[in-house]
């Protein structure tokens, strides 16, 4: 596999569009291993999962960790064009070709790919502002079949008051600087993701200040 250290900065520029900016936002650094997101990596919904897109995925990192942890699962990133390229080459090098594949596009701007009974948000929603926060969450929805799925993982201003008795980690990422994301609130998603029609969301945080989150259309 590739050196995870090298260039994790995501090539972010795309035909502007009615409603919607050029360009999405610059999202943060993937984990190289899965101890960089333990309440992610373990979390028991990911193993009953098949199929997954994951929106904003970025070179694939997150996805090529999630298929080691969850063998049978399938996995397409839908990310721009640059970003997709970058991802398909470290899916070739780690052998899981096979499983995690790419398709390009801009999650703002281009309709979403259907099919997928799960579709994912890790670390976009805290980089976008309310506004786009629903136009984007309004497009998920719309995408998913009946009762599909969507899992956001991101950071929250108050996740740590979600964590259950024992269960933060030392080992989980740190919180991102201020500078680069929104500080929005537990009750701010699941405020959003009930707005846009949701039926049910549950949700867990950890000491890092990390969000867990599941909504069923």
């Amino acid at each position: 596999m590739p050196d995870p250290h090298a260039s994790f900065a995501k090539t972010r520029r795309a035909s502007p569009a009615a409603g919607a900016p050029a360009e999405p936002p610059a999202t943060v650094m993937p984990p190289v291993h899965r101890d960089c997101r333990p309440l992610y990596f373990n979390a028991p919904e990911l193993r009953q999962i098949d199929q997954l897109l994951d929106i904003g995925g970025g070179p694939g990192f997150v996805a090529s960790l999630l298929k080691e942890e969850v063998p049978r699962i399938r996995i397409t990133v839908f990310d721009l064009p640059p970003v997709c390229e970058h991802a398909l080459e470290i899916f070739r090098a780690s052998g899981q070709s096979r499983d995690l594949g790419a398709h390009s596009g801009n999650f703002l701007a281009d309709a979403l790919p259907s099919g997928f009974p799960v579709m994912q948000l890790s670390h976009v929603i805290e980089m976008l502002p309310p506004e786009l926060v629903l136009f984007l969450l309004r497009k998920i929805h719309a995408a998913l079949p009946p009762f599909g799925r969507l899992i956001v993982y991101g950071n929250a201003c108050d996740a740590m008051r979600y964590v259950k008795p024992g269960s933060a980690s030392p080992h989980d990422a740190a919180p991102l600087s201020p500078h680069e994301i929104n500080r929005y609130s537990t009750r701010q998603y699941v405020q959003w993701l009930r707005m846009v029609d949701f039926s049910t969301v549950q949700y867990r945080g950890d000491a890092a200040g990390n969000l867990f989150l599941t909504a069923t259309k």
